[in-house]
């Protein structure tokens, strides 16, 4: 984050998230719409966006280049508890903080949210690219954990989490983080109607 607070922001558009693995999917998904007009920068999550996204918004080249900001967030447990901290964040840094989700300021520069998976659920990214996976390879998995559960040894707290990287075991490079495997070719599907929220979002910016 301090490296990134020195770097001038060049495009008129910024997409705020919250770490270098989603600044990494963003990228990927910017490549495979042919978005160009966005750039994308790490803010942090609850726990530091606050700060982060004050230090952005004094930036001269924020200031001076930046008339549309979306900021995309996961819902985590507390969709609402995530609105909140989002609407505080946005008010502390004397920046336009809108009336709901998807729906854009009028002020400048315009802001926009979204919040994971759904704008309305609790949970993450992870649950748009477990929506993702071919139901036939989703079944192979499930009765993988049916199986560990039988065992009592299925202890995941998030299953859209483990669901993906069951996934991604299986792949040329298992060592992959989500955010590098959205980059490499055949292993999702961005056309698919699970992206469709995040892909409008971004067109509504």
């Amino acid at each position: 984050m301090n490296r990134e607070k020195q770097e001038p922001i060049s495009k008129a558009k910024l997409v705020l998230v919250e770490g270098m693995d989603e600044v990494n999917i963003l990228n990927s998904l910017f490549s495979a719409w042919n978005i160009q007009d966005i750039e994308v920068r790490e803010a942090g999550g609850k726990h530091n966006m606050r700060p982060n996204l004050k230090a952005i918004s004094i930036n001269d080249s924020f200031r001076d280049n930046v008339y549309s900001v979306g900021i995309i967030r996961d819902a985590d447990e507390s969709f609402d508890d995530t609105w909140a901290s989002i609407c505080g964040a946005l008010s502390d840094a004397n920046l336009p903080v809108p009336q709901e989700p998807m729906i854009s300021t009028s002020d400048t520069p315009n802001v926009t949210v979204m919040i994971l998976p759904n704008n309305e659920d609790q949970g993450m990214l992870e649950d748009v690219f477990a929506k993702s996976i071919d139901n036939r390879l989703i079944n192979c998995v499930d009765t993988y954990y049916n199986c560990m559960r039988e065992q009592e040894a299925f202890k995941t707290k998030n299953l859209a989490k483990s669901q993906i990287y069951t996934y991604l075991s299986v792949k040329e490079d298992p060592s992959l983080r989500l955010g590098e495997s959205a980059a490499k070719s055949g292993y999702w599907g961005f056309d698919h109607q699970a992206f469709s929220e995040i892909k409008t979002f971004l067109e509504s910016l």
